[in-house]
């Protein structure tokens, strides 16, 4: 992933993910999840609602 990918990434903090995958489908799959456009707020909110604790 090239740095200018990694700086538009939607994820707080510019993660990269690593697959381990070749299969194309997954990759797809994967790469889908990028259409989920979430401002920091939602983000938060999902993690919250996820773990059922608030963000450190």
């Amino acid at each position: 992933m090239t740095r200018a990918a990694v700086e538009r990434s939607k994820h707080p903090s510019k993660m990269v993910p690593v697959l381990g995958t070749n299969r194309i489908e997954r990759i797809q799959s994967a790469a889908s999840a990028l259409a989920i456009d979430l401002d920091v707020q939602d983000w938060f909110f999902v993690w919250t609602a996820s773990t059922g604790r608030e963000v450190p």
